[in-house]
């Protein structure tokens, strides 16, 4: 078997030898054959390029020559001197020599049929013109210039340019012939080249072919061990992970690029070696090594082991988080022949994990506890509290004292620095077991734990008072500021998180208003609890309020008086006043002062006036088309925090474009007292409507202490003077000479004026006869809701149109 074997694979090889033997004979003489074709053809290039080399030369000299004879002619036409006309015509005769010599030379040369037509014209024609020019030679000769002149005019140039016509169709030929005789050698070279490639292509795929054939059946199994040896190292090396496979005795056998990177110089010496003899593998736990997890797999069998949360010990002091799995390696009897461990370095993104949780946690600017880490923090408290009623626990609320005048002053960037010191003021003062957070603005939160209530008011007074003694400077100016605290005891009978925050919060607010930099210990007693309970409700329901559509407007005219109705178109037909109500569950009217202060205290009046402008202008613009409407005037007040806000201008400029109300059918009403405290803004928020043709209105004229002073500073159009003294006018001689004073200089500075609390007959009269321009209050109307009113004015709009 062997020995047929053995024939077998030696005449194969014969064979080869022999094809191999034969394509190389079959191949020299393709070469040889094509390179002669191929030196033919150069010869034929070169004998075709040569022949009209000599043609053009021949025919350039003729042209050359016949140029000279014709110039020679022209000389002798013009020279009349017997003597030069002699030296001239002796030229002219030995050129024509010279002539006839090129051109016999031309007709010895080899040439084509279209080129032997050619010469056969041109040689009739240079006869005849040879005859002529030799006329008109005669005729110069013996004085006949003027019929000298016709002949060489008309018959010898004439004669020339043909012949110079046809030795160009002459030249044209032989460059087509060049031309020719190179595209034909071109193309028999490529058909050589294509076919030799081709050939030796199929050759050289056969010959290939069966070399390839017995090589493989030579070296089969040593390329395919060589095969997979490769394919097993380059998989590991492009694995990013570090691949360690040990023997069967967990011996370190092959590590990958990964690995080698991971562990340094030291592992090359590894090889061979136990697992855990070079790499130590760490539990969480401090000081436990683990066993050698390979080992593990191969004793036990299993498939495969997956460890998480793993420290893996690098070079001295270095250690990374990896997770580490571990498989056996099996042969083909399903026999585990060693391990393979691959190891993930997670140290980065368990960093990156822990800075995110802690970003999702923590307060970014000041890094303590957010709002909802901390809520949850104080619910696991209470949760521990009620657990073990033994330990004791204190909340604590933190709101600084005039922080917005920093920020107004010196800008954000400044507050938020004043925060973060604050924050590391407080962190230096309380213990590491305690938990602070920040609830957002200028307000922190802290929950002691495991103290009575001396200590927690201890630590609180103490943050009172560094808080007091720092000095914060900016900008070479330096500040100044305090704290109020609300403390709260945390008990098993606290409630949830929510209701220890509200109980804190409202302490706070009891130490603010008993006069600031104060400390209050929040008692079930507080008179002012029910107060702040119940301010808090409100908050709730002005919130469901807006999204469920409970607010609704009413409106109350302003009458023009007696002796400004003139000036009533001017304001338009509709002029009033848009009032806020909330409607309850049962649809009952609910006065705005039982909400206003809620949302006033809790800063949710910016959200209840945006909620007004985009109710009034969607209102507004349904009934636009009645020029009742579109040429009324409907006053909106705004509150402090709406100008304090730094998107509102922006909101009332979206909903004016949106809506395509114009601007000046709104007049905004401000409190002289919102105005004053936020003048830099509300200077600016007027001017900025104002250029768009909204009006405004002064609120409530007169209860300030600098009222007359601002009129300088804020363009408004209306003063509307405070009802408080509208209404003591009559039985007060100090409230009718300021309302009297308010009304002068207000038209001094071209401001209307209007009274409000215009509650009797007898008070308009009597503002009638200060020059008042408008009144309002319930004796002159009262307020409607607005949606009625505009029904009834599309209801006489549309009645005055039918009549």
């Amino acid at each position: 078997m062997q020995l047929k074997q053995l024939l077998t694979t030696n005449r194969t090889k014969l064979v080869i030898y022999l094809c191999t033997a034969f394509i190389l004979a079959a191949l020299l003489l393709i070469l040889i054959n094509s390179t002669l074709v191929i030196d033919h053809s150069r010869h034929q290039i070169e004998n075709v390029v040569l022949n009209h080399q000599q043609k053009s030369t021949l025919l350039s000299q003729m042209r050359t020559i016949a140029n000279e004879r014709a110039a020679s002619l022209q000389k002798m036409l013009l020279d009349k001197d017997p003597i030069s006309v002699s030296e001239e015509l002796a030229h002219f005769n030995q050129l024509a020599g010279k002539y006839m010599i090129v051109w016999h030379a031309l007709l010895k040369l080899p040439r084509s049929e279209a080129e032997a037509r050619i010469i056969k014209r041109l040689t009739q024609l240079i006869n005849i013109n040879g005859k002529r020019q030799s006329h008109v030679s005669e005729l110069i000769h013996n004085q006949q210039y003027e019929q000298a002149r016709e002949e060489l005019l008309h018959y010898v140039l004439p004669a020339k340019s043909k012949a110079f016509a046809l030795t160009e169709q002459f030249n044209q030929l032989q460059e087509n012939a060049s031309q020719h005789a190179v595209k034909s050698a071109q193309s028999i070279y490529k058909h050589i080249l294509v076919y030799m490639l081709g050939l030796a292509v199929v050759i050289f795929i056969v010959l290939i072919y069966l070399v390839s054939k017995v090589s493989s059946r030579l070296h089969k199994n040593e390329d395919d061990i060589h095969f997979e040896k490769e394919r097993s190292i380059t998989a590991l090396d492009s694995i990013a992970d570090a691949v360690i496979t040990t023997d069967a005795e967990g011996n370190i056998d092959q590590l990958n690029q990964a690995a080698m990177l991971m562990f340094g110089e030291n592992v090359e010496k590894a090889f061979g070696k136990p697992l855990n003899t070079y790499i130590q593998f760490k539990t969480p736990l401090p000081g436990i090594l683990m066993d050698n997890p390979a080992k593990q797999v191969i004793e036990s069998g299993e498939g495969i082991l997956l460890f998480d949360n793993i420290y893996l010990a690098l070079r001295e002091n270095e250690e990374i988080i990896i997770e580490l799995s571990v498989a056996p390696i099996l042969n083909r009897e399903k026999n585990i022949i060693g391990a393979v461990l691959v190891i993930k370095d997670i140290s980065e993104m368990r960093a990156l994990t822990n800075k995110l949780a802690h970003q999702a946690r923590h307060d970014s600017l000041t890094g303590l506890l957010n709002r909802r880490e901390f809520e949850n923090r104080l619910e696991q408290t209470i949760t521990e509290i009620r657990r073990y009623p033994e330990e004791q626990a204190w909340f604590c609320y933190l709101d600084l004292d005039q922080f917005k005048i920093i920020n107004d002053t010196c800008g954000h960037l400044a507050g938020d620095e004043l925060l973060k010191q604050i924050a590391h003021k407080i962190i230096s003062i309380t213990r590491d077991v305690d938990h602070i957070g920040r609830m957002g603005g200028d307000e922190f939160t802290i929950v002691l734990k495991r103290c009575n209530e001396e200590t927690a008011t201890k630590i609180m007074e103490r943050i009172r008072n560094e808080l007091h003694d720092m000095r914060f400077c900016w900008d070479n100016k330096c500040f100044t500021f305090t704290v109020s605290i609300g403390i709260v005891g945390i008990t098993a009978q606290s409630g949830n998180a929510y209701d220890v925050l509200k109980a804190a919060d409202t302490a706070c607010y009891i130490a603010k208003e008993s006069g600031r930099n104060r400390i209050h210990l929040f008692n079930e007693d507080d008179k002012i609890f029910a107060q702040r309970q119940g301010e808090m409700e409100w908050v709730h329901r002005i919130y469901r309020a807006i999204e469920t559509g409970q607010f609704v407007l009413f409106y109350q005219e302003i009458k023009a008086l007696e002796h400004n109705k003139a000036n009533k178109q001017n304001t338009g037909i509709l002029h009033g006043e848009l009032l806020i109500r909330m409607l309850d569950d049962d649809g009952n009217l609910v006065p705005p002062y039982a909400f206003i202060p809620a949302a006033e205290r809790y800063n949710l009046m910016s959200e209840v006036d945006r909620h007004v402008v985009h109710l009034a202008l969607n209102t507004i613009s349904r009934y636009y088309h009645n020029p009742m409407v579109r040429n009324g005037m409907f006053a909106i007040n705004l509150s402090a925090q709406s100008l304090s806000d730094d998107e509102f201008l922006n909101f009332v400029q979206l909903q004016l474009a949106t809506t395509k109300v114009h601007p000046s059918n709104l007049c905004f009403e401000i409190t002289e007292t919102a105005a004053i405290s936020n003048l830099v803004k509300a200077t600016q928020f007027i001017t900025t409507l104002k250029e768009k043709g909204c009006y405004f209105a002064l609120d409530d004229f007169g209860s300030g202490l600098s009222s007359f002073a601002y009129l300088k500073n804020l363009p408004v159009d209306f003063i509307k003077i405070d009802g408080g003294f509208i209404k003591g006018m009559l039985t007060s001689a100090l409230d009718h000479a300021l309302v009297s004073s308010v009304n002068q200089i207000g038209h001094v500075v071209g401001i209307h004026t209007i009274a409000e609390f215009v509650e009797t007959q007898e008070i308009e009269e009597r503002l009638i006869k200060l020059g008042i321009d408008y009144a309002q209050g319930y004796g002159v109307a009262r307020p409607e809701p607005f949606n009625s009113l505009l029904n009834k004015a599309q209801a006489r709009h549309e009645n005055s149109e039918a009549g």
